[in-house]
């Protein structure tokens, strides 16, 4: 997969180009699950909202599990692990089945 912030930027980007219904990413109940000096690992909820014509609909619940640094003083994601607690089905891309995904969209098998 692409690697880097501006190659990630850019992957969701041309997929944003597609999409017919707007989308609400809400991310809630952050805990830091390791913390260190220059790097931690954090967990959130994902909550993903569909508009569609008006329309409000729930399309995903999940976990995130960011493993940040420090770079040039900010902290940043390096990787990024989701759990998905619900199949993805959205009508206009293709969905995902639940499961934990890395940061290259590969499932991990339990």
């Amino acid at each position: 997969g692409r690697h880097g912030r501006d190659a990630i930027a850019e992957r969701f980007a041309e997929s944003y180009k597609t999409l017919t219904a707007r989308r609400r990413h809400v991310l809630t109940n952050f805990l830091i699950l390791e913390d260190g000096e220059t790097e931690a690992l954090v967990q959130s909820y994902i909550t993903l909202y569909l508009i569609k014509d008006d329309q409000l609909e729930l399309h995903l619940i999940g976990v995130y599990r960011d493993r940040v640094i420090i770079e040039d003083g900010e902290w940043k994601i390096l990787t990024r692990e989701a759990t998905m607690d619900t199949p993805y089905t959205p009508p206009d891309k293709s969905g995902a089945k639940s499961g934990t995904y890395d940061a290259d969209r590969r499932r991990r098998e339990d």
